[in-house]
C-alpha cells in the first residue's frame, strides 16, 4: 500500500539510544508527535563520547544535511532540532525554495562562547525566512528581541508535552516518610550541590523525621555526588538509566520535588511539568523558564538561585505547612501540568505545520 504522508526530514545533533534513554528525548517526543501525519526521515546524532568522535559524528551529519539540500524536494517538510550546531551547512537553505523549521531548545540561544557567537551569524538568515519553535514564552521573547521575529512566526511548543498516560498521581505509592526527589543531569548548572548541602542541613538538624531522598540522573559529577553521599551518609537513593516509567514513579512517591538550575540555557525544564503531572508541587530556583510555569505558593515555591540555605528554608516551609494547604498545592500542581498535556501541545504543533507551509 502506498504511503501517501508528506515526507519531514527530521535533523538533530541529539537524539536517544539504548546507552542514552533521555539524551535528546524531546526529539524523539516530537517524531512520536507527527509520526502518524508525515513519514519520517531521520538525520540525527546519538551522543558521543571523546573529540574524534564527535567531529566524527557531526563531519558525517553535516554532509547529510549538504546532500538534503540536492535531495529534498519543495514539497518535502524539513525539520532542525538546535539549529545553532548545523547553521553553516543549514545556511544554504536560505536561497532555496525549501520548507523549513526551527526548533530551538536552550543553549542554542545562548551564545556564551566565541564559536556560538560565530555559528550564530549563519542562522540569522535562516531565523528571519523561516518559521521558529521555541519551548516557553521565556524563549518567544528572547527569539523577538534578538531577530525583530513576527510572534506569528513563532510557536510556543514544551519539547513534546507531558505524556499523562505515564506521567499521573499514584497515591498507592505515597509512604509515611517525607520524601523529596531530585531528577536531573549531573552537572554543576542543574545545581545538584545546591541540592545536597540543603539535603545535609535538614539532615544534619534533624528537622525532618523519616527524611527520604530520591536522586535520579547522570553525567561527569556523578562520582562528586557518590563521594559527597557517602561521607556525609546522607539518606539519599541515587538512579540512573531509569525509563520515563521508572521516572514517573520516582515522582509518584515523592511530597516535594527540587528544581535547583542555575543552568543560562534552561529554556522550560520539563522535569518539573512532569512532577507536577503526578501531583507534586515543585521547589524551583528564580529561573526565568521555570517562572513561566511555577508560581509561587500556588502550585510550589521559589527560592534565591544558588542559595542552599535558602532552598533549606524553603522545603521547611513547605513542609510545616498544614495539610489542607498541601493538598491545595498538589491539585493545582495537577491543573498547571495539563495546560502542557501532550495531546493537545501536539495539535497545536501539527496545525501550525500546516498553516506556515500547507502541502501543495
Amino acid at each position: 500500500m502506498k504511503d501517501n504522508r508528506q515526507t519531514l526530514y527530521l535533523i538533530s545533533n541529539m537524539y536517544p539510544s539504548k546507552a542514552n534513554i533521555r539524551y535528546g528525548v524531546f526529539v524523539k517526543n516530537f517524531k512520536n508527535a507527527v509520526n502518524k501525519k508525515y513519514k519520517i526521515k531521520k538525520i540525527v546524532l546519538a551522543k558521543k563520547y571523546g573529540k574524534l568522535t564527535k567531529l566524527a559524528g557531526y563531519l558525517q551529519l553535516y554532509f547529510k544535511i549538504f546532500r538534503l539540500y540536492f535531495k529534498a524536494s519543495s514539497h518535502d517538510l524539513i525539520y532542525v532540532h538546535a539549529p545553532l550546531f548545523m547553521a553553516p551547512v543549514l545556511s544554504l537553505f536560505c536561497w532555496s525554495n525549501k520548507k523549513v523549521f526551527l526548533n530551538f531548545h536552550g543553549n542554542d540561544l545562548l551564545f556564551d562562547s566565541f564559536k556560538k557567537k560565530i555559528l550564530s551569524q549563519f542562522q540569522k538568515c535562516l531565523i528571519k525566512k523561516y518559521p521558529v519553535v521555541v519551548p516557553s514564552a521565556h524563549y518567544e521573547q528572547k527569539v523577538m528581541q534578538l531577530y525583530k521575529k513576527n510572534p506569528d512566526d513563532i510557536l510556543i511548543y514544551p519539547s513534546g508535552g507531558i505524556d499523562t498516560k505515564i506521567f499521573h498521581p499514584n497515591p498507592l505509592l505515597k509512604s509515611s516518610d517525607f520524601t523529596i526527589s531530585y531528577v536531573s543531569s549531573f552537572i554543576p548548572e542543574k545545581g545538584w550541590n545546591v541540592f545536597l548541602n540543603a539535603v545535609k542541613i535538614l539532615f544534619d538538624r534533624k528537622d525532618i523525621p523519616g527524611l527520604k531522598i530520591l536522586m535520579v540522573g547522570d553525567g561527569p559529577d556523578k562520582t562528586k555526588i557518590k563521594n559527597l553521599i557517602k561521607a556525609h551518609s546522607l539518606p539519599v537513593q541515587l538512579h540512573s538509566g531509569l525509563t520515563h516509567s521508572q521516572i514517573a514513579k520516582i515522582y509518584q512517591q515523592s511530597d516535594i520535588f527540587i528544581f535547583p538550575t542555575r543552568y543560562k540555557g534552561e529554556s522550560l525544564g520539563l522535569v518539573g511539568l512532569e512532577a507536577m503531572a503526578c501531583g507534586v508541587p515543585v521547589i524551583g530556583s528564580k529561573h526565568p523558564a521555570l517562572q513561566t510555569y511555577l508560581i509561587e505558593g500556588e502550585n510550589g515555591f521559589l527560592f534565591d538561585t544558588n542559595n542552599t540555605e535558602d532552598l533549606y528554608k524553603t522545603i521547611l516551609r513547605f513542609y510545616n505547612l498544614p495539610q489542607h494547604k498541601k493538598e491545595k498545592m498538589t491539585k493545582n500542581a495537577f491543573e498547571t501540568a495539563l495546560r502542557y498535556e501532550n495531546q493537545k501541545v501536539n495539535k497545536e504543533l501539527l496545525n501550525f505545520l500546516t498553516d506556515k507551509n500547507p502541502r501543495v
